[in-house]
């Protein structure tokens, strides 16, 4: 079930292991949720997307409010990359700053980096006039270079600097 259909939903799409065993953690959401095992809390992060760190024993670090669809994330020497897609225009960047992108009809792609800390690095977004998506679990990552598994329909767009 979707959680744009009901009232209250937490779901995970993927999760990837830093080399230290921290886990970064995508999915979506809907109502308050509580993303923290160890405090009975609910809290709403905003956004209709997550992404979240926990240390090797399980506790959380930190989370952050997605305003796009997050289906794949790795974890790479630097932090994190999360990819997905969105429609419209979305501020990929969590804090006060703005990083928005506008997608070119339908659904894009989008690859957005964060710092270990959860800070907002860079977004790349993606597609063409048609329904552009991610695979989950689609990211595969060696050293610094981070492969993708993708789809798309209609006419593709691949220069990120046009976006």
């Amino acid at each position: 079930v979707p959680c744009a259909s009901v009232t209250q939903c937490l779901q995970i799409h993927d999760i990837a292991s830093s080399a230290d065993g921290e886990l970064y953690v995508v999915g979506t959401y809907a109502g308050t949720v509580d993303v923290d095992p160890d405090e009975a809390r609910s809290e709403d992060i905003g956004g209709g997307g997550y992404l979240a760190k926990y240390d090797a024993d399980g506790a959380l670090l930190w989370a952050l409010p997605l305003s796009a669809d997050p289906n794949s994330v790795a974890a790479t020497p630097d932090g994190v990359v999360v990819a997905g897609e969105f429609e419209g225009t979305v501020d990929f960047d969590a804090s006060a700053g703005s990083a928005t992108r506008t997608s070119n009809g339908d659904t894009d792609l989008f690859f957005a980096t964060y710092s270990e800390e959860g800070s907002f690095v860079d977004v790349i977004a993606l597609g063409g006039t048609g329904g552009d998506s991610v695979v989950a679990s689609g990211l595969a990552v060696r050293g610094d270079v981070v492969a993708p598994a993708a789809g798309y329909g209609g006419t593709f767009g691949a220069d990120p600097s046009a976006s």
